[in-house]
């Protein structure tokens, strides 16, 4: 996946609106850091801000911002 010159994002947020959906964007997160570094990666959406309001598991933190 390559950036046009021209789009320089330089955060990436990804929508996860219920439990089936975190595993992609886990899997697209890490993809953009490999062939991105410098963009920076969030996580959001109804199932992050409900259920892992609590998050025990700090590894998260590798994959996102």
């Amino acid at each position: 996946m390559r950036l046009s010159p021209r789009i320089a994002p330089q955060l990436v947020g990804l929508t996860v609106p219920f439990p089936g959906a975190l595993y992609g964007a886990f899997r697209i997160a890490r993809r953009m850091q490999s062939l991105h570094p410098r963009v920076a990666t969030v996580l959001g959406g109804g199932y992050v801000n409900s259920e892992l309001r609590d998050l025990g598991e700090a590894r998260v933190f590798d994959t996102f911002d």
